[in-house]
Order: structure tokens, then sequence, then C-alpha cells
């Protein structure tokens, strides 16, 4: 009972609810564009989180933020549309991944979706989903190494059973085969893929060969492709220019060069 005094006694100093003027005013506003509940989930959020580096102000801000952005990503829908982000997905974006409210969540979530736009993998609505049922792998990874990945992966499809047409191999990785893979080395990536494309002559890829580029260490992947990781390195140089239209124009001709005659270029 005595702990648990202490514990409740330590909740009420952090949050100061009732006690701090700004924070009702934060938890007031921002409960105009959601429902009257979200107030006390944000609370709950603050509380159980470890959030200690944070203050009430700075949490109420970065709150703002998120809710701002996806304000704005929810122009034109209805609550009932499923790429409609509503405060119960906010809620469990920050409990899935609370680090987002530690950065800049604006700026951060922002810049997530202006590489994915500018690469066209996905329409809002499909956008809108990922950003909402994101694990934080997404917001994780580094910019440029989201960049990197994607750009290369945009020119790459991979063919699903039962399915005709082939899906880009960046909208799979992201919808299908899980963000947590973009935590997996772009050169690697892109030097195992490139050589499957080489030796298939095509830029379209069965689903298991793209995917055991992601799950299988070295050696398997040697046992299967016959390329040591030395070899692979190597053999397929990636382009390490900063400028994103340069990366992404090089990455393209190296696809369509290596589908086209790969082989005749190793010989």
């Amino acid at each position: 009972m005595f702990q648990k005094d202490i514990s409740m006694r330590k909740i009420k100093k952090k949050i100061n609810i009732g006690e701090n003027e700004q924070y009702d005013k934060g938890i007031e506003a921002l409960s105009k564009s959601y429902f009257s509940n979200f107030a006390k989930k944000l609370g709950e959020v603050f509380q159980n989180k470890n959030l200690d580096s944070m203050n009430v102000d700075t949490f109420i801000e970065s709150v703002t933020q998120v809710v701002t952005f996806c304000k704005k990503r929810n122009a034109g829908l209805l609550r009932k549309d499923e790429a409609y982000i509503s405060d119960n997905n906010i809620i469990d974006l920050i409990n899935r991944y609370p680090r987002l409210l530690l950065q800049n969540p604006l700026q951060l979530l922002e810049e997530k979706v202006e590489i994915i736009d500018d690469l066209n993998l996905m329409d809002n609505k499909e956008l809108n989903i990922l950003i909402k049922s994101s694990k934080g792998y997404l917001y994780s990874v580094g910019s440029e190494k989201l960049n990197r990945t994607l750009a290369f992966l945009n020119e790459i499809k991979v063919l699903l059973p039962k399915e005709l047409k082939p899906k880009n191999a960046a909208k799979y990785l992201l919808q299908d085969l899980g963000e947590s893979n973009l935590q997996v080395s772009t050169e690697k990536i892109f030097q195992r893929v490139l050589h499957i494309v080489t030796v298939a002559n095509t830029n379209i890829i069965p689903k298991k060969d793209f995917d055991f580029c992601f799950k299988r260490n070295d050696k398997e992947y040697q046992d299967r492709y016959g390329k040591s990781k030395e070899q692979l390195s190597e053999t397929y140089i990636l382009p390490m220019t900063k400028d994103r239209q340069e990366y992404s124009n090089k990455v393209k001709y190296i696809v369509e060069r290596q589908a086209r005659d790969g082989l005749k270029l190793s010989h």
C-alpha cells in the first residue's frame, strides 16, 4: 500500500492533472477535434509510457503536432473510411512508438510521407493506412536510408502467387512483407536482389526469392544463389550520391541494364 501511494504521488506530481493550466488547455483544444475521451487516454499514455525526459508542456506540443498532421491527412475523408486516422489510431500509434513524441513529430511524419509520395508508391488512402498501422519502423529508420531502399525497390516488381500482375517491390515491402525489414542493410538488399535480377534477366522476381533476400543469412543465400557476400559486394555497387533524383536515375539505369544483359556484363 505504501509503495502504491508513492507511485500515485509520483504520477500526480509528473502530470499535474487539474493543476497545470497549459496542460488543461492543451487537452481541451485536442478534445475539440476528437472524441471527448481522447483527453483521458492521453493522460494514461503520459503516465504509462517512459516519457520521463518530457514535461507536460512538451508532451502536449508534440501530441498537437501529430494531431495537426493527421487532421491534414484526413481532409475529404469520413470517419467511417478505413483510411481515416481516428483518435484511437493516434493513441495506438503513440503507444506502439512513444519515441515519436521525443522528436519533432510533424517534421518527421512529413519527411516520411514526402519520400513515399515522391516515389508514387501509394495513393493517399493507402498511405494513411500505413501511417496509422505502423509499428514505428517507418519512423525510426533514417530518412535517407528509407529513400535509398524504397527508390531502388521501386524499380523491382514482386510476382505474388495467384496474381497475374506483379506488385511494386517497395509497396510490397511496406504493405505485405513488413516495415521491420527496412532495418536490413540497403546495400545487402541491393546486392542480393540485383543478383537475382541479373540471373533471371528480368526485374520481376517471384515472392519466394524476394522474401529470401530479407530473411536468410549470408551462408544460406550463397548456398541457394551461388554468390558469397564478398562476391556480391564486388559485383554490385550501390550508388552513393546524396542527390535523391540522381540516385533514383542511377538505380533505375542499373536495374534496367542488369535485367537486359546482366549476365553478358558479368563475363
